[in-house]
């Protein structure tokens, strides 16, 4: 089972997200939702944490009091018990939340202008690549959420570092590469939401098992 909702924040109002959800929200978002600066920023701290309750809610039937979040020790969060895995990605106007019954990570990014210094970064296989595509924002973000997704599916953040793998995109998909060789059971899978953005989930799931869109209408089931 690997489920991914998404939902865009323009329709939403920080003071009503509040208003509505606020008791359904944990201490740790509203003091992150405290302390960010912009009003989108507030609000894609909330979603993220709304469509988490709303997928577990509509696959185990559990009511937000009952979910118990932690987070592992380079700060990636998962459920008491691991009784779902979860991860959560924004960027731009869309918040993501992917839940599975297996590991997995997930990112979008909103495709903006790059220079080619940031292919530094990148192990020696990709600035290859990169450099054959040149600048093209979709062929780089394609690949930026895939080693992304990569790194929140190992939970290690910053301490495994971009060059230390590659992503091999052939006509067979995508296959993660690192000193070991290729890295088995780990599926990397593409998600179009908007032709403006990247998204990619990393799981030991083969295939996405939905990809829906959540609206307002959806999330009122929350208090229900």
């Amino acid at each position: 089972m690997l489920r991914i909702y998404y939902s865009s924040i323009e329709p939403y109002k920080v003071k009503d997200l509040i208003e509505v959800f606020g008791s359904k929200l944990s201490n740790h978002t509203l003091y992150k939702t405290h302390n960010y600066k912009t009003e989108d920023d507030k609000k894609r701290c909330i979603l993220g944490e709304l469509l988490l309750h709303y997928s577990v809610k509509r696959i185990l039937g559990y009511k937000n009091h009952e979910l118990e979040i932690y987070q592992e020790k380079y700060g990636k969060p998962y459920v008491k018990d691991n009784i779902v895995y979860f991860n959560i990605s924004h960027s731009g106007e869309y918040v993501m939340c992917a839940i599975s019954s297996k590991e997995l990570g997930i990112d979008i990014e909103k495709h903006i202008e790059i220079t080619e210094n940031i292919f530094r970064f990148f192990h020696e296989k990709e600035r290859d690549y990169l450099n054959k595509v040149g600048k093209i924002n979709r062929f780089f973000f394609d690949l930026w959420t895939q080693k992304e997704s990569y790194i929140k599916y190992l939970g290690t953040g910053l301490n495994t570092p971009l060059d230390s793998f590659y992503i091999a995109n052939g006509k067979n998909g995508a296959s993660v590469y690192d000193n070991y060789g290729r890295r088995d059971k780990v599926y990397l899978q593409s998600l179009s939401i908007d032709k403006s953005y990247s998204c990619t989930v990393c799981s030991e799931v083969k295939e996405v098992t939905c990809l829906t869109k959540i609206y307002k209408k959806d999330l009122n089931h929350l208090n229900q």
